[in-house]
C-alpha cells in the first residue's frame, strides 16, 4: 500500500538539476554545508527558524534539456553534479497541493514564522523533498545522493536563457485573472521575504499591489511600475 507522501507525489514531473562544487568525485552532497553558499537576507531568515530541516539544504540549477550546462554564479566550483527527483514541488506552476500548502504556510506565519520559512516548512510537511522554480531548486532535510558529471570548462556553461533568467522575465507578460488583474507565478521564498520587508514601499510604487495565495497581483495600470521596481531590486517577478 502506498504511503500518503507516495500518493501525493506520484504525478510530480522529474526535475533534473546541476550543483557546482570545488570538490571532485563526491557521491553525496551534505546539506549541513548550506552556509558556505548562502548570503545576506536568506542566511538571516534561516537563522530565525528552529526547524532543523530548513537548515539542511542543497541548491541546484535546472539542467537545460538540450545543450550546455546551466549558467552559474561567480565563485562556484567547476565540478558538476547531477540530481534527479520526482519529489520536488514546482513553485512556479503549483500543483493540486498548492491550496493546502498555502493554507499551512499561513498557519505557520500566524505562529510567528518568517513567511519564506513557513512556505518551506509547509512544502516539506506535504511530503516533498524541496521545491524548484525556473531558475533554482533547493532540497532540504537530507543529504543528497548525486551523480558526478565531471569538471566543466567555461565554454560548456551556457548563458542564462529567457526561460531560466529572472532578470529577463517580465511581469507585464504575466497571466491575467478573472478580475482583469495581472497575476505572477507563485512567489519564491526570497520574493516573499522582500515583499514582507518592503510592502509599504511597493504599494507606493504600485498602489494596487497585493499578495494573494502566494502570488503577486496588480491592476494593469500599475504593471509597468511594479515590473520596473522588481527589476531594479534584482529579483524580478
Amino acid at each position: 500500500m502506498k504511503t500518503l507522501s507516495e500518493f501525493l507525489l506520484e504525478s510530480v514531473e522529474e526535475f533534473v538539476g546541476i550543483h557546482y562544487s570545488h570538490k571532485p568525485t563526491l557521491q553525496v552532497l551534505h546539506g549541513g554545508m548550506y552556509g558556505t553558499g548562502i548570503k545576506g537576507q536568506e542566511s538571516k531568515r534561516l537563522g530565525e527558524t528552529d526547524d532543523y530541516r530548513l537548515k539542511n539544504r542543497v541548491y541546484f540549477y535546472p539542467k537545460p534539456k538540450q545543450g550546455q550546462f546551466p549558467a552559474k554564479e561567480s565563485g562556484l566550483g567547476s565540478h558538476a553534479y547531477e540530481y534527479r527527483s520526482n519529489s520536488l514541488y514546482n513553485a512556479s506552476t503549483g500543483d493540486s497541493n498548492t491550496p493546502s500548502i498555502i493554507a499551512r504556510q499561513k498557519q505557520y506565519v500566524s505562529q510567528g514564522e518568517h513567511p519564506a520559512n513557513a512556505f518551506e516548512k509547509s512544502v516539506l510537511d506535504h511530503g516533498y523533498e524541496g521545491y524548484h522554480t525556473n531558475s533554482m531548486a533547493v532540497v532540504m532535510a537530507r543529504n543528497v545522493p548525486v551523480k558526478y558529471v565531471g569538471q566543466v570548462s567555461p565554454n560548456q556553461i551556457g548563458k542564462l536563457s529567457v526561460e531560466h533568467s529572472p532578470q529577463k522575465r517580465s511581469f507585464v507578460n504575466s497571466a491575467v485573472n478573472s478580475s482583469g488583474e495581472h497575476e505572477s507565478d507563485l512567489l519564491s521564498p526570497e520574493q516573499i521575504s522582500h515583499v514582507v520587508r518592503n510592502r509599504d514601499t511597493i504599494q507606493k510604487v504600485a498602489p494596487s499591489f497585493r499578495q494573494q495565495y502566494g502570488r503577486a497581483v496588480v491592476k494593469s495600470h500599475d504593471v509597468e511600475a511594479l515590473d520596473n521596481y522588481f527589476k531594479k531590486q534584482g529579483i524580478p517577478l
